[in-house]
Order: structure tokens, then C-alpha cells, then sequence
């Protein structure tokens, strides 16, 4: 799998929900590969599962941000339990892990700093 360039920004929605995935699954953190695809037509997003290969997440390039944001979220639970659990009780654990992960990371980096609000308009 071929390395991917991190983000510069601090408050990358897409990294921070890589970060909480990270801290909950990391024995599956680097197994799976996220993409943009603009050839989706019929959804938001979708994990491929091929044999011995890792998951391919890919993401409806046409959707907005918000939209997209939330998905990759859905698709992250589904690389952390498996085909098998489609959206069953052990996705829905995933799903509210990573979210409620999230969450925190984002209230931890908005709500928290006494950086916020110290910049100067240009």
C-alpha cells in the first residue's frame, strides 16, 4: 500500500477521524485504504472486501463535505468488524465508538484551547 500524504491542517475532519479510529482499532489502522471516487452514483460511500486484500473505503467524491465526513465514519466501522457484521449490533458498537471518539477529539481541539481566537485577519 503506498504511503499517503498527511494533512497540513490541524483541524482536518478526515484526520481526526482517522485518529480516533487509530486509538480504537490500531491493529487495523494501517489495513485499509480510503478514497474519493466521483464515480459513485447510487450512495454516499462503500467498503470493498477482496480476499487477502485490505479494505478499499471509497467516498462519492459528489457529495458534500458534512456528507462525506459522516460516511467515512460509517465505512471505518465497517473496516473495524468486517463484512459479516453489515450493520448489525457489533457495526452500531464501531460506529458510536468512532463517532463519540471523534466528537471528543473535536471538542478537545475547538473547545479547549487557549489558541482559539488569537489570529489576525489578512
Amino acid at each position: 500500500m503506498r504511503k499517503l500524504m498527511q494533512s497540513p491542517f490541524e483541524n482536518d475532519p478526515f484526520c481526526l477521524l482517522l485518529e480516533a479510529f487509530k486509538e480504537l482499532y490500531p491493529e487495523k489502522a494501517g489495513n485499509f485504504q480510503a478514497i474519493w471516487n466521483p464515480d459513485i452514483k447510487d450512495g454516499f460511500g462503500r467498503t470493498g472486501f477482496g480476499d487477502g486484500k485490505p479494505p478499499l473505503i471509497e467516498l462519492n467524491a459528489n457529495e458534500p463535505v458534512v456528507i462525506q465526513i459522516e460516511t467515512f465514519a460509517h465505512e471505518l466501522a465497517h473496516a473495524a468488524v468486517g463484512i459479516e457484521a453489515e450493520h448489525g449490533k457489533e457495526w452500531r458498537k464501531a460506529f458510536d465508538k468512532i463517532h463519540d471518539r471523534y466528537e471528543k477529539l473535536c471538542e478537545e481541539l475547538f473547545c479547549e484551547s487557549e489558541e482559539w481566537g488569537k489570529s489576525e485577519d489578512h
